[in-house]
């Protein structure tokens, strides 16, 4: 995905299956920055099913300005959770590949993020969402939505895993030490896990329906 050239994927709400998550959820990918978002001047968005334009509604995982890890909800009414890593990722980052996760149980609110396998100790800076509103907004890899389609991740996103679920410290250590390919025995709460591997043309959806339109140039 090149920022420069506004890449991303994506399925639009009226196609997806799943990802209209109401409780607890989780996502897993791996990542190699291309530059870092404060660099860029900008948010990197991974995962968005939201609306930055109205009311928000809906959830994110992003990098912040700031070089560090964000996953949030808002329930469509002002309230707002989102837990952000205490370490930001640093130069040395840049051009490796990283395994990151996080699981969000959403009636306490908690969020615990992960980096390479181990817990990337975080703060809840916002915790007044303990559900999460519905919304009719497409679900991006790689962007988000703001009245236009933004924030878009600046590297290589891959092997893409969303659960319904609040996924543990053991899965994420398996998925970790799993590499690339899809990580058996986590199929609990599985919604969609992306290879991200295609070369040209949609992202298909190994486990589910929720097959990703290119929007590459």
């Amino acid at each position: 995905l090149a920022k420069a050239s506004s890449q991303s994927l994506s399925i639009s709400d009226g196609s997806q299956s799943g990802l209209d998550f109401s409780g607890n959820f989780s996502f897993s990918a791996w990542i190699k920055l291309s530059q870092l978002p404060s660099t860029a001047g900008t948010r990197f968005m991974i995962f968005s099913k939201y609306n930055q334009n109205t009311a928000p509604t809906g959830y994110q995982i992003f990098i912040d300005t700031s070089d560090k890890l964000n996953m949030e909800w808002t329930n469509g009414s002002g309230g707002l959770s989102r837990a952000v890593a205490s370490s930001a990722f640093v130069g040395g980052d840049v051009g490796t590949w990283i395994h990151i996760a996080g699981a969000a149980t959403v009636a306490t609110p908690t969020i615990a993020l992960y980096k390479n396998g181990s817990s990337f100790s975080s703060s809840m800076t916002f915790s007044t969402a303990t559900t999460i509103g519905g919304n009719g907004e497409t679900f991006y890899v790689g962007a988000s939505y703001n009245g236009s389609v933004v924030e878009f991740f600046d590297g290589s996103i891959d092997e893409g895993y969303m659960w319904s679920r609040a996924i543990t410290s053991g899965d994420v250590t398996t998925l970790y030490n799993g590499g690339s390919g899809y990580t058996w025995g986590l199929s609990d709460g599985l919604v969609s896990y992306w290879k991200l591997d295609e070369s040209s043309g949609d992202a298909a959806d190994s486990v589910g329906s929720n097959t990703l339109t290119n929007a590459n140039t």
